[in-house]
This record gives C-alpha cells, sequence and structure tokens, in this order.
C-alpha cells in the first residue's frame, strides 16, 4: 500500500444536545452516527474527528453545538493486531499461575 492510499475507519459518534419545550427546559436529545470514512494517509485523529464534526452539521445544523458523550475511531478491519508486548497464555493455562488454579481450565469454576 503507498503511502497517499488513504485507510479506511469505522467511527461511532454520539451527540447530545439541550431541547426546549414552550419555553421551559424540555429534557435532552441524543443521536448516535455509525459509518466508515475514508482517511488520508497522514491524516490525525483530531483533524478527522474535526472533518466527521463539520460533514454532520452541515447536513443537520442543529448538532453543531452538541456535547460529545462518545467517539471512537478505529481501522474498519476484523483482523485486530497482535501487539507485540502481550505475553502468549495457552488456552489451558491459568494467567495468575496460583497453586489451586493449576490443572483447571480458565473457564472452570470450584
Amino acid at each position: 500500500m503507498s503511502s497517499s492510499t488513504p485507510t479506511l475507519y469505522h467511527f461511532v459518534l454520539t451527540l447530545q444536545r439541550p431541547i426546549r419545550m414552550g419555553g421551559m427546559g424540555g429534557g435532552f436529545e441524543l443521536r448516535t452516527w455509525s459509518r466508515t470514512v475514508s482517511v488520508p494517509a497522514g491524516r490525525g485523529r483530531h483533524a478527522t474527528y474535526n472533518d466527521i464534526r463539520e460533514s454532520i452539521t452541515q447536513e443537520q445544523p442543529q448538532w453543531a453545538d452538541a456535547d460529545v458523550l462518545h467517539w471512537s475511531l478505529e481501522p474498519d478491519s476484523l483482523a485486530a493486531p497482535v501487539a507485540p508486548w502481550a505475553p502468549y497464555v495457552p488456552p489451558t493455562q491459568d494467567p495468575t499461575g496460583t497453586p489451586e488454579a493449576r490443572g483447571r481450565l480458565p473457564h472452570q469454576r470450584g
């Protein structure tokens, strides 16, 4: 993949804004957006967040001043990268290594 090739990311953004009802406080409205976005190589997380917020508020200006309740941005891939520092724990070994746990599978009780 060349360094200029965009990468596909999945984002989830939940916003909250106050709503008014007849001159009185009326509570809050929540909305969640979940989609994929193509991010150019070298584009930062903050800039991507700003781009997403801008595209949402262009379509729906009432969300321009909304508060963020949740924001996530991750590569749109099901293959999880393996952390090089993560130790390998075989499925039959209890990661705590306590004497009372030896010989049991991690999902066993008692």
